[in-house]
């Protein structure tokens, strides 16, 4: 046989030695090892050794390709995030998800960040909600923070330079020198409230700091953004107060957090208001967002019901949309009546407290 021929006699040897063990009546575990090493030895030394091997399938080495050096790592970790914020006739609202994105991964974590405010201020309360570069934008909120605690008897445009200011700073060492600069940017929705001018709105487009313009309105960052301003067009009215604010910033976060990929968690509000110690941040418990998120998905099975009742060939008789307005007026008047219970709720708290 070739194999006989080829192998120098090895295979051979092999052979003796399995009938050898074989034949041992007291085999040891040595003798089983060294067969085992001479069959293989036997087995790459022969010529036929590749006619010996089964291959589950001819392979040309060539496909798949091995990853090369060249791949690129997963992207920076981004909160791809819906941020928005209200101002308000008696305060502000600012409002997030709390999804962190890097590639496939996610991740949960803060995206809104009390800065100051009372008691350890009188004069000056500052919050800030932050989308893009997770570690870029939070060392910069960080340095802005540090910043705005030296600042004595703050105005509203001393605030809003010295934002400017750090971020100029911070881009000109972090971001630009950066290849990539666009992927590793960020934008800041600041609420900021002076003893001395009252509360207002900003927004950042790099290093430009932009106020809210109108005496109530809204802005909002993020990927969420256009999801959010399209339904709040559907509700939005200007002049609304903080409750009310709570109420849409609950809907507006909802709806990017289903409909937006990148956006999702839990959904987190902080309410800025002022008083004589000056100006307070309040986070809005999880509770009463969780009911002004649910009822924000029944807000939406009604309006989805009340465009199918204006086919008319569909629903021809009108008694069903009598049954629906039945529905609307019975779901609002719960809804009013869980807000009072928590508004109670928290007076008595607040009593507590004193």
């Amino acid at each position: 046989m070739a194999t006989a021929r080829d192998d120098s006699g090895s295979v051979q040897e092999a052979k003796g030695d399995r009938r050898n063990y074989q034949r041992s009546s007291k085999p040891d575990r040595s003798a089983f090892h060294g067969l085992i090493l001479r069959r293989t030895a036997a087995l790459c030394n022969t010529a036929l050794a590749s006619a010996t091997i089964s291959w589950e399938e001819p392979h040309d080495f060539q496909e798949p390709e091995l990853p090369s050096w060249r791949d690129p790592l997963p992207k920076p970790e981004r909160a791809v995030t819906i941020g928005i914020g209200f101002k308000c006739s008696d305060g502000l609202v600012l409002a997030t998800d709390t999804q962190y994105t890097r590639g496939s991964i996610k991740t949960h974590g803060p995206k809104l960040f009390p800065i100051v405010g009372a008691p350890e201020r009188s004069d000056l309360a500052v919050v800030v909600a932050g989308a893009g570069h997770v570690a870029f934008m939070k060392r910069a909120i960080e340095k802005i923070s540090v910043s705005l605690a030296s600042l004595s008897s703050p105005s509203m445009e001393n605030v809003r330079v010295l934002i400017e200011d750090e971020l100029v700073a911070f881009y000109r060492k972090h971001i630009y020198p950066h290849p990539k600069h666009q992927d590793v940017s960020f934008s800041l929705l600041v609420g900021a409230w002076t003893v001395s001018d009252g509360w207002n709105l900003f927004r950042t487009a790099e290093t430009a700091v932009e106020p809210v313009v109108s005496a109530t309105g809204y802005d909002s960052i993020g990927s969420g953004q256009y999801v959010s301003e399209y339904a709040l067009d559907l509700v939005f009215e200007g002049g609304l107060n903080v409750d009310h604010a709570k109420i849409l910033a609950a809907f507006c976060i909802k709806a990017a957090k289903d409909f937006v990929d990148y956006c999702g968690g839990k959904t987190r509000i902080f309410v800025l208001t002022a008083d004589g110690a000056g100006g307070h941040i309040k986070t809005v418990s999880p509770i009463e967002i969780e009911h002004r998120e649910n009822y924000a998905t029944e807000l939406y099975e009604i309006v989805r019901d009340l465009l199918q009742l204006l086919d008319t060939d569909g629903f021809s008789d009108d008694e069903v949309v009598g049954a629906l307005t039945n529905i609307v007026r019975d779901s609002i008047i719960g809804f009013r009546a869980k807000q009072r219970e928590i508004q109670q709720r928290r007076a008595s708290r607040m009593k507590g407290v004193t």
